[in-house]
């Protein structure tokens, strides 16, 4: 299978994604720094938490999130969530990942699965 190659505005999906999330959940802007496109697998995990969703479809690879604990707590202070376990922590990695997901999900339409 042909896989297609991104672009610097397919980049910029998740970069807005991103800005968005926090934005809204926080109130406060995100400083988003280069995204990464890597080449291999797994998908190398830098954070203490980390969020991957696998794609396919006219892609391979994962859409991946990685955060330090102490950015999660500070998520987490913001929505009012006094709870900063590590389950709470997992959540909203996972709810990170997903949203980027679906971001990128309704950018590339059907070559993403």
């Amino acid at each position: 299978m042909n896989y297609r190659a991104l672009t610097h505005e397919d980049i910029g999906v998740f970069s807005e994604a991103i800005s968005a999330f926090f934005l809204n959940m926080t109130h406060e802007p995100a400083a988003v720094r280069t995204a990464y496109i890597l080449d291999g697998t797994p998908a190398p995990l830098w954070g203490d938490f980390n969020g991957v969703i696998d794609v396919s479809g006219g892609f391979r690879g994962s859409i991946t999130f990685s955060a330090p604990y102490g950015m999660l707590s500070r998520v987490l202070e913001a929505i009012g969530e006094r709870e900063h376990s590590i389950d709470r922590c997992l959540d909203v990695v996972g709810e990170i990942a997903n949203m980027m997901s679906g971001r990128a999900r309704r950018h590339f339409g059907e070559e993403l699965a």
